[in-house]
């Protein structure tokens, strides 16, 4: 909270799919990344669901646009089209689709970023003590009770996806009920949901969880549980319409949110 200190800025995942930038936005945020740590600062980005279906070949949201335009570059460099004969958008969109495939695979720059997201960081101290995750983080994630942190969830999920293509796993991390999916902490029955939190929050050391993922039914950052689970995904991304927020937290005023006005509302009393 002192002015000049260090600030650290969670992006909770999702860069991806929302739009026909994906590409543009993951360096953005890597180019962001590294102008954070020269100024003494820190930019985290988790990963979300759907980096993991990229790393899936899972193409279903991605824009169709956006491969197209990939392909139609890739072809131009590979046939001479100076003739203006063109080919086929379908022909452009296969094309995209090998493009995406290699330029996120194991051992390409980009695949190299998304396989390094961690599942799950935990920054701030006293009362903004925070866990982040981009869908929650459930008792079940935590398969070693000894090793109650998130770098242990952070190593078992880098040693899932750091594969060719990620499979369709039963495990816990990768399934539907996993940090990058699961709807428990969000839209899950009130008892479930805030036991969950607190058996996570205690476990980890923090006073809440913030997540993404779901977006809020009233569109502004909400909170469940007495501010055990904080939501923060608004739909701010053009696909869904939305108005920026932020979600901040300094030891003088608690956590905040904060409005694309700058409007400032205490989300904890």
């Amino acid at each position: 909270g002192d002015v000049g200190a260090p600030m650290t800025v969670v992006q909770t995942g999702d860069l991806v799919d929302r739009g026909d930038g994906s590409v543009a936005a993951v360096d953005m945020f890597e180019r962001l990344k590294i102008d954070a740590r020269d100024a003494g600062d820190e930019l985290v980005c988790l990963i979300g669901n759907h980096e993991l279906m990229v790393l899936q070949h899972d193409l279903r949201f991605v824009s169709r646009e956006e491969l197209a335009a990939l392909g139609r570059e890739s072809l131009a460099k590979t046939t001479d089209e100076s003739s203006g004969t063109g080919l086929g958008l379908r022909a452009y969109y296969y094309a995209g689709v090998l493009s995406w495939k290699k330029m996120f695979a194991r051992g390409e720059e980009r695949g190299g970023v998304l396989r390094n997201k961690p599942v799950a960081v935990i920054r701030g101290r006293g009362r903004c003590a925070t866990a982040f995750a981009h869908a929650g983080l459930l008792p079940t994630h935590f398969a070693d009770h000894d090793a109650p942190g998130v770098d242990d969830l952070n190593a078992r999920m880098r040693e899932l996806i750091d594969v060719d293509v990620v499979g369709h796993s039963t495990d816990a991390l990768i399934g539907n009920d996993g940090p990058v999916w699961t709807r428990e902490l969000s839209q899950g029955a009130e008892a479930v949901a805030c036991a969950y939190a607190e058996n996570v929050t205690q476990r980890l050391g923090v006073r809440r969880i913030v997540v993404g993922h779901t977006v809020t039914k009233s569109g502004q950052i909400e909170t469940r549980c007495n501010g055990l689970i904080h939501m923060i995904d608004v739909g701010m991304s053009a696909m869904y319409g939305g108005t920026p927020s932020a979600w901040m937290c300094d030891e003088d005023e608690g956590p905040v949110a904060i409005s694309s006005t700058g409007a400032r509302t205490p989300l904890e009393s």
